[in-house]
């Protein structure tokens, strides 16, 4: 069954191109057998408040970063992922959190495919 999982960054304010490199290059090379998709983004501090009811998410000290990962399983995602969740890097405020959703059901749109993406996951390195 599918896994959508939701990771919380709070990172420290001017550390955000060390997080951005880390997350692009470092967090790029693992078993990527089960990924459909990751998406990292940003909290946009720029809008009403009628689009951010999360208040947790802003803050002075540190900028709040959304990563979006949508994959096969729990398992494979464990496989992929599990070296990189046990510790606190320098550039983060506070030790990131972690959600794993359960698939419920979905919408469609008129837009049928996502855009092209910015990275492809590539196969960590055998040593």
């Amino acid at each position: 069954m599918e896994t959508i999982f939701l990771v919380k960054w709070m990172i420290h304010r001017g550390r955000e191109p060390e997080f951005i490199k880390y997350w692009k290059e470092k967090m790029n090379k693992f078993r990527n057998d089960g990924l459909f998709r990751e998406i990292l983004s940003e909290v946009n501090d720029n809008v009403s408040e009628k689009y951010q009811s999360w208040k947790d998410l802003s803050n002075d000290e540190y900028t709040t970063f959304i990563n979006v990962g949508i994959w096969s399983s729990l398992e494979e995602l464990d496989k992929a992922l599990s070296k990189f969740m046990s510790e606190q890097k320098p550039f983060e405020y506070k030790f990131r959190e972690r959600y794993a959703l359960t698939f419920t059901t979905d919408r469609k749109g008129k837009f049928t495919t996502l855009p092209e993406a910015e990275l492809i996951a590539e196969d960590e390195e055998t040593p």
